[in-house]
């Protein structure tokens, strides 16, 4: 079951990128039909994923979907410990996920990034009966920060983000419109650890996809951005930076528990075992030294 359900999400995976890859050259207008086309293409394909088991391998927590209003079905995931990660979308022109981490004894909540189509996330917040407390940014890239003026405009809390990123997303052609430097509250380096009512959330730093990519971690889940998905790491631009990501996953998401869930900033959820199982067949092979981009775990 597992090798047939690793196939389709490496299926998917890959026509996602390929999504992203041709978007970067086409009009605003012609972007936006890509983005449906995709969302349409994601939505056909996510039952049989599902019946696959990819979501839930070794997963020992509960999970279930509701319907939240006129919005689109939402994944709730709750490990029994406290925190319950409630994952919304696929959002925007590039399908991005949007997740809100609520503390259950206190309803506190935390938004990770601020993704396109920002009033919907805010519309699930006050649903659910949770109070955002922060706002947490995985990266720069800018369709993670699509709607970072209009979320800053709307809340007054604090926005967390690697000061590296801050800085390339003030200069990146895309974002520095929208992206002001000055109102990220406070700079993360990694190996902090931010309380969210009673739960702890450890951040960790996990460059290679951009400079200053943090994954946020509460056990037993761990929202990693772009840093890693099921079937591959995250797109890089050199061998240098797919080196250095590799590095980056290996010292810090691969040495979380086999369990631990791991939600990405595009399509699908996996966990650190069925993810370190794949990464494992990659590293008993040679590379070569050219190798990098939208990289997957099964190629030589």
């Amino acid at each position: 079951m597992w090798d047939w359900g690793r196939g389709l999400c490496e299926s998917r995976n890959r026509v996602e990128r390929l999504f992203r890859w041709l978007k970067q050259f086409c009009r605003p207008a012609r972007r936006d039909q890509l983005g449906a086309a995709l969302s349409a293409f994601l939505a056909s394909r996510s039952s049989s994923v599902r019946s696959a088991g990819v979501n839930s391998l070794e997963w020992r927590g509960s999970a279930s979907a509701l319907r939240m209003g006129g919005m689109d079905m939402v994944d709730v995931h709750q490990a029994g410990g406290g925190l319950s990660v409630y994952k919304l979308g696929p959002f925007g022109p590039i399908s991005n996920n949007s997740f809100i981490l609520v503390d259950d004894a206190t309803r506190d909540a935390a938004l990770i990034d601020t993704v396109a189509e920002h009033e919907r996330t805010l519309a699930a917040v006050e649903e659910i009966g949770a109070t955002v407390k922060m706002v947490l940014i995985t990266h720069g890239h800018f369709d993670h920060l699509d709607s970072f003026a209009e979320m800053r405009a709307a809340l007054e809390v604090p926005f967390y983000m690697h000061k590296d990123d801050a800085k390339m997303a003030s200069k990146n052609e895309r974002s520095k419109d929208s992206f002001d430097p000055k109102q990220i509250d406070i700079h993360l380096r990694g190996g902090e650890t931010i309380p969210l009512g009673q739960t702890l959330i450890d951040v960790m730093h996990t460059p290679g996809h951009t400079p200053g990519s943090l994954c946020f971690y509460a056990e037993p889940f761990c929202v990693v951005g772009d840093t890693l998905f099921p079937g591959g790491p995250g797109h890089t631009t050199s061998n240098g930076n797919l080196r250095e990501l590799i590095a980056s996953i290996t010292r810090e998401i691969y040495a979380l528990p086999d369990e631990t869930m791991l939600f990405n900033g595009h399509g699908d959820d996996t966990t650190v075992g069925a993810s370190h199982d794949e990464y494992r067949q990659f590293a008993l092979r040679d590379h070569d030294s050219s190798l990098y981009g939208d990289v997957l775990w099964n190629q030589d």
